[in-house]
């Protein structure tokens, strides 16, 4: 337009404009930004478990060390846990241990730490053997039931939950920075628009190890099953897998969205979908991975989508179709098989792993999360895994999680 330009003419190209946008306005929108696998599930109660002083208890027993860890029995605990967090107090060096299944879908969840403030949870949460469902979470930067990680988590499983937020986004942990998460799974949805994953957004120099992801992800870009964001040299995954669908629009893989860190012994058996997609590795610069795997539902034909040369690569990845198969992934002798591994990272089914065709799919399940144990209770105040030779006994079984000596009561 051109400033000759009659009056007349302004006010139809004034008017014309208009129009479009009422055109448009009749189309639904192709636009993919933050475009959530699924819509958020509503909890029972529109409000925060952080927000009302009667929603949260931080009476924990224990006294946080290693040999008297507080415990966190309830949902209330663990909300207290997220406030004290998120005032200030990192508990670093303390100590945690979930006893039991939490359920929080009474109410909205506010991540233990805040990134955008770098408040950080820097202790050890163990959880047990134990659950966490109904997480519900609608947030914006460094989302999870952990927001900020310095610290430690081990031992967890997150289900039935819907976590959505926009950058930083994982179920266990939004940002992981310096921290460590190992033998977690989670197989609830989680969806937002930059560096988004089943386990954890972004890994900055820490470590995910033993950890698997079952709950569909979705995002725009830098989104994987396990890390979307592996931003340095000194992160590693290792003996990590994905078997569910993960779609975006760029920096997509089964593990990893963009890697310069470190990538051993894992595979991805689930559907990638996106641009600069790999069935590994979306986009990477500077990297190390060996020995990992992709198939099944993953029909790529290449475990990195974009290298530093601008190209698709296979380096550290191999391609086999019917790697969700009992000839496979759904067999202990190719886990056992140390060829198949990096000699540093290879697959543990003596502590860590389990497989059986009726567990888990039968792919390798926690043997924390998943197998159990019997305590007998003596009548004296005492109780172990021993069976006494006489008398009555009381037994208690769980067939879900499993059950640790000093927990019972």
């Amino acid at each position: 337009m051109t400033k000759n330009l009659k009056k007349y003419d302004v006010f139809v190209y004034i008017l014309a404009i208009l129009l479009l946008i009422l055109i448009a306005s009749f189309f639904p929108s192709t636009e993919t930004t933050h475009s959530p696998e699924t819509t958020l599930a509503a909890p029972t109660n529109s409000d925060n478990w952080q927000d009302n002083a009667s929603y949260r208890d931080t009476s924990w027993s224990g006294s946080g060390t290693s040999g008297s860890p507080y415990l966190i029995t309830s949902a209330q605990e663990l909300a207290g846990l997220a406030y004290r967090v998120n005032s200030g107090t990192n508990y670093s060096g303390r100590y945690f241990r979930q006893t039991r299944d939490i359920d929080l879908s009474a109410h909205y969840w506010t991540p233990i730490g805040y990134f955008a403030d770098r408040i950080a949870f820097a202790g050890n949460y163990n959880g047990n053997g134990f659950k966490v469902t109904g997480l519900y979470i609608n947030g914006d930067t460094g989302i999870g039931l952990f927001g900020y990680l310095n610290g430690s988590i081990h031992d967890l499983a997150l289900e039935e939950g819907s976590i959505q937020g926009y950058y930083f986004v994982g179920s266990i942990v939004g940002y992981n920075e310096n921290g460590a998460i190992s033998n977690c799974y989670n197989a609830g949805t989680v969806s937002g628009y930059s560096s988004i994953a089943g386990i954890a957004g972004s890994n900055i120099s820490a470590t995910i190890r033993n950890c698997y992801n079952t709950g569909n992800i979705s995002g725009d870009v830098l989104v994987a099953g396990i890390v979307g964001e592996g931003g340095n040299s000194g992160g590693t995954v290792a003996n990590c897998y994905n078997t569910a669908r993960i779609s975006g629009d760029a920096g997509i893989g089964g593990i990893i969205g963009y890697n310069m860190g470190r990538v051993y012994s894992c595979f991805n058996t689930g559907a990638v979908s996106g641009n600069s997609a790999g069935g590994v590795i979306g986009e990477t610069e500077v990297s190390t991975n060996s020995n990992c795997y992709f198939g099944g539902s993953c029909t790529l034909s290449y475990g990195i989508g974009y290298n530093a040369n601008g190209s698709t690569s296979n380096t550290g990845c191999t391609r086999i179709s019917s790697l969700n198969s009992t000839s496979y992934a759904k067999r202990e002798g190719w886990y056992t098989t140390t060829s198949n591994w990096n000699s540093s990272y290879r697959w543990d089914f003596t502590n860590t792993c389990g497989i059986n065709s009726s567990v888990n799919d039968g792919y390798p399940y926690l043997k924390a999360l998943t197998e159990y144990t019997i305590l007998y209770d003596y009548g004296d105040g005492s109780a172990g895994s021993s069976a006494p030779s006489v008398g009555l006994i009381d037994v208690t079984l769980n067939i879900s999680n499993p059950i640790y000596e000093g927990d019972v009561g």
